[in-house]
C-alpha cells in the first residue's frame, strides 16, 4: 500500500473538515476514526475517538473501540477503564431484574 500524502497532511484535512458548519460532525468523526482503525493509527485515533464519545455518549460501542486503541499502542491503564466503562455501561442496559455477577 502506498501512501500518497504524510499522517500530518491526512489530519490537517481531518481537523479542517470538523470545523465545517455541518450536522454531520458525528459522521465525518466516525468516519476518520475507521480510517485510522483501518491504517492501524492508533495513537493518533484516540483523540478523535474521544471527540466521538462526547458527542455521542449514548453510542457505548465507542468506549470498546477506544479501550481497543489504547490496548494496541500498549497503554493498558486506560485500556482497562475504557474496557470497564464499556463494561459497566453494557451491564446498565440489560433488561430489568437480570442481575450480572
Amino acid at each position: 500500500m502506498v501512501c500518497l500524502v504524510t499522517f500530518r497532511e491526512q489530519k490537517k484535512c481531518f481537523d479542517y473538515s470538523l470545523t465545517l458548519d455541518t450536522e454531520d460532525v458525528e459522521n465525518i468523526l466516525f468516519a476518520i476514526t475507521s480510517v485510522l482503525q483501518n491504517l492501524n493509527y492508533y495513537e493518533h485515533l484516540i483523540p478523535y475517538m474521544e471527540k466521538l464519545i462526547e458527542m455521542e455518549p449514548e453510542f457505548k460501542a465507542h468506549l470498546y473501540d477506544i479501550a481497543y486503541a489504547y490496548e494496541k499502542i500498549e497503554d493498558y491503564e486506560n485500556s482497562i477503564l475504557y474496557y470497564l466503562k464499556y463494561l459497566d455501561e453494557d451491564r446498565s442496559q440489560t433488561a430489568p431484574g437480570i442481575i450480572l455477577e
